[in-house]
């Protein structure tokens, strides 16, 4: 028999696998005896994974097997969107040209093709589907992915690069997905901003947004952060600016300054009424001192700067009662 016949007949048995269940695959091997190799080969936990959630990506480290058993756990699309894969880095990439019409613009010129709404702020986009290359704003992209029933585009926020999809009703990747969600959403990434200095620069942007939320997640604000007592104090004001920039795919601006947690007669000393919660004018966040270091080289930093350990006096009780009392993890 011709070994491309043999090739068919192993590709009809995965496709037709992909339509069963375990237990109809058990008893098809036992009944069927070439399906035993289609039944032990990766190849048909990707037909499965296909089939039956529409998903066809994976981390390059997994096999399929694993990303069908992780997408079982998943079944209303909140970690891996099934949809984003029917985009490759190819169908994506004639969309390159109008991503970099509008981050060449000035703020004045990104108006909606459609309404002509002016969107710097909220960011203009671009609704990836079936090679449409209009340039909207994310009112206009929503109607138009509403005229027509389960029409599955992605839109693509131009200012800050993110993806969302309309379908799941969520952002995509950006540490909020599934590893291999994010791997997919960052391959994407790079087929859109390859091949123009603003295109990539705007992709190390995305990247150290991507990388400040890490840093955020886990060395602010934490219980393993205060539990050594080796940490800094930044006002909270400042700390939630950064905090909902990044949540928005923004990087912020302006330096730390933490003139509102000095003492009034000693501007060198921390506040005793300061604390972590609750009062708004003297509320801080708490950094490790890699955060610390970090957001002082990356943004600077004016007035005093506040350690835990200048803090171990008596009078500095009420603060640690409170820290004791926060509700951080």
């Amino acid at each position: 028999m011709p070994a491309s016949l043999i090739d068919l007949s192993f590709e009809l048995l995965v496709i037709l696998g992909g339509f069963l269940g375990d237990q109809d695959c058990e008893e098809f091997s036992k009944a069927y005896s070439p399906f035993k190799t289609v039944a032990q080969s990766d190849d048909l936990w990707r037909e499965r994974l296909r089939i039956q959630f529409g998903v066809e990506y994976k981390a390059p480290t997994d096999t399929w097997k694993q990303q069908y058993l992780y997408k079982v756990d998943d079944p209303e699309h909140n970690k891996i969107c099934p949809h984003v894969g029917c985009i490759s880095s190819r169908d994506i990439e004639p969309y390159s040209v109008p991503f970099n019409n509008v981050i060449n613009r000035l703020p004045e010129k990104h108006n909606c093709t459609t309404c002509a709404k002016n969107s710097y702020q909220a960011s203009l986009t671009l609704y990836v589907y079936k090679g449409n290359l209009r340039i909207r704003c994310q009112e206009c992209a929503y109607k138009f992915h509403k005229m027509r029933p389960k029409k599955h585009g992605i839109l693509v926020r131009i200012n800050t690069l993110q993806l969302f999809c309309f379908t799941c009703n969520r952002k995509l990747g950006d540490n909020r997905g599934h590893y291999s969600e994010m791997h997919y959403i960052d391959m994407l990434y790079r087929s859109l901003t390859k091949g123009t200095e603003k295109g990539r620069l705007a992709y190390e942007r995305k990247q150290r947004v991507l990388n400040e939320w890490d840093m955020y997640m886990h060395d602010a604000d934490r219980l393993e952060v205060v539990k050594d007592k080796d940490f800094y104090l930044v006002e909270r004001p400042w700390m939630r600016r950064w905090f909902l920039g990044l949540c928005d795919g923004k990087l912020t601006e302006g330096p730390i300054n933490n003139a509102h947690l000095a003492d009034f007669e000693d501007e060198t000393k921390l506040k005793v009424t300061a604390v972590p919660q609750g009062a708004i004018s003297d509320e801080f966040s708490v950094v490790t001192p890699a955060l610390w270091n970090y957001l002082v080289k990356a943004y600077g930093s004016v007035g005093p700067t506040f350690h835990a350990k200048d803090t171990l006096t008596a009078e500095y009780d009420p603060m640690w009662q409170a820290i004791a009392k926060w509700k951080i993890t």
